[in-house]
């Protein structure tokens, strides 16, 4: 952590015991944040991490944020992040998109805009969501492959009972689109 007279500076943090989470391991390698401070806010210029370890690189998340009024926000960005290498039960990805962060009075909201390729098409993903108070909402998720799309929101209650509801809508989406699933007939869900 070096930080000027100013209030600019910069965090970098390298993890030489990186590893994968399944092996009690944090998957981060390294991390690099600079940052300034003006005008009563926190300016987040760049973030960079590299996930996995040296010897199973799993991609990187770079971005900018901003703490400002008690509120954080972050917005990030991936190239081809591998799910597997953060932790081996997981499948092999190559992830790409953004992932925006608030936490504001209490509540985090998140969007995300991912893809994944897939034989010759993206299978994409798309959602909105928010943790507040006691809950954790999501108002619009929706997956789409190929000519299919699958439209889902829910409501999961943390405390009490523990009350879960979800609706969603699917249209012309096949099995095929996400996997080889030969046994299975090619239906076509509406």
């Amino acid at each position: 952590l070096s930080v000027a007279p100013g209030g600019a500076g910069e965090l970098a943090l390298t993890n030489g015991a990186a590893g994968l989470h399944n092996e009690n391991k944090v998957p981060l390698a390294d991390l690099q944040i600079t940052f300034r401070q003006e005008g009563g806010q926190f300016q987040i210029d760049r973030i960079a991490a590299v996930f996995g370890s040296a010897r199973r690189p799993a991609g990187s998340v770079t971005g900018a944020g901003l703490y400002a009024n008690g509120a954080l926000t972050l917005a990030l960005h991936t190239e081809a992040l591998d799910l597997q290498r953060f932790d081996q039960r997981m499948r092999a990805t190559r992830l790409a998109g953004r992932i925006e962060i608030k936490h504001a009075a209490g509540k985090q909201e998140w969007a995300v805009a991912l893809s994944e390729p897939l034989r010759k098409q993206n299978i994409t993903l798309t959602a909105h969501g928010m943790l507040a108070d006691t809950a954790v909402t999501i108002d619009r998720a929706e997956l789409q492959a190929g000519g299919g799309r699958i439209a889902a929101s829910g409501r999961l209650d943390l405390s009490g009972r523990q009350g879960f509801s979800a609706q969603g809508q699917v249209s012309h989406f096949r099995l095929q689109e996400l996997a080889d699933f030969a046994q299975w007939p090619g239906l076509d869900l509406d």
